[in-house]
């Protein structure tokens, strides 16, 4: 995937022909995986924001692109994001693996809140149209009311009790302060059956566990998710049941396999897993580094995030090392 993405913007995308050119690389002597881990890294500074916006579009045509979105500015300036239709698509199936893998929406009629930021940030504008494809195939209904808390609430008096479930997707503490606010304005959530997609945030399985017990969660594998997306690329991972597990037992060894599994940082990190058909990731001097054919091509990126990169049979070889079978 990585190396036909660079072959195809080393042609179509103007801004990386020259960026290429100026770093004197032949496109034609990229051939293996070894020649692509040469290629030098872009990043906001030395590659988008030297460009017009059209030259780093595909075939320098920024109104092939479907929507724009914005960044929220907080590694420096907004930045606008160009969204293809592909790239859209690519994102709703994401959202549908999950949406059935883990909240079972071919199984409970299901409605569906958005409560993300709209506007022209990315995480409302591509749940809510996700969401939307994905419930004309199943029973789901999708309703977008932003941040707003009291609207959030009254959605749920008026219709949560009509269906088999209520997903709420937002950022985690925004979330967090719509289940306390509703507790104290009379919602009985052990009467409903609620699930939290989560994005944008980071949070620890002490918080997740105190989000389970306001709703009485049945299944801590399953009943909520955390989204690695960014307006770069949208969704570049996500928890899974897996994922959550993993990350649960860690949590058991703080000494042992907590750090030896997340040894470069002290703060409370996120496990997720990634398509590696649709998203190519690279981990150097614990700075990740991702290549993605989106509205802007992406190639060997750094997004400013740290982390490291597990295939699963070493994860199972570490977990071992520590009495936990995967199988």
């Amino acid at each position: 995937m990585a190396l036909r993405l660079f072959g195809m913007a080393s042609t179509r995308v103007p801004a990386y022909r020259d960026f290429l050119k100026i770093n004197k690389i032949n496109p034609a002597k990229i051939r293996t995986i070894a020649d692509f881990g040469k290629i030098p890294h872009i990043n906001k500074k030395n590659y988008l924001l030297r460009y017009p916006l059209e030259k780093l579009c595909w075939d320098g045509e920024i109104t092939s692109s479907d929507m724009i979105s914005l960044s929220s500015g907080s590694s420096g300036e907004p930045f606008f994001w160009l969204r293809s239709k592909e790239h859209e698509r690519e994102a709703t199936l994401d959202h549908e693996l999950l949406l059935v893998d883990s909240f079972g929406i071919n199984k409970y009629s299901t409605l569906f809140i958005v409560s993300f930021s709209m506007g022209m940030w990315v995480a409302g504008t591509l749940t809510h149209r996700a969401a939307q494809d994905i419930a004309s195939r199943y029973k789901m209904t999708v309703i977008t009311p932003g941040i707003n808390k009291n609207d959030v609430l009254n959605i749920i008096k008026k219709l949560g009790s009509k269906y088999e479930q209520i997903v709420i997707a937002g950022y985690p503490p925004f979330v967090k302060d719509i289940i306390d606010g509703g507790s104290a304005n009379g919602i009985e959530w052990k009467k409903l059956k609620v699930k939290f997609l989560f994005a944008a945030e980071g949070f620890s399985e002490k918080w997740r566990d105190y989000m389970y017990k306001q709703v009485s969660a049945k299944n801590p594998l399953k009943d909520s998710l955390n989204i690695y997306g960014t307006a770069d690329a949208l969704i570049l991972g996500h928890e899974t049941p897996l994922s959550i597990l993993i990350r649960r037992l860690v949590n058991k060894n703080k000494d042992g396999l907590y750090k030896d599994l997340f040894k470069y940082d002290a703060r409370v990190p996120t496990l997720i897993q990634y398509n590696p058909s649709s998203k190519y990731f690279e981990s150097i001097n614990n700075s990740l580094i991702f290549s993605a054919f989106s509205g802007i091509p992406l190639i060997r990126y750094e997004i400013g995030d740290s982390g490291d990169i597990v295939p699963y049979d070493n994860m199972a070889v570490l977990l071992k090392k520590y009495r936990i079978d995967l199988k």
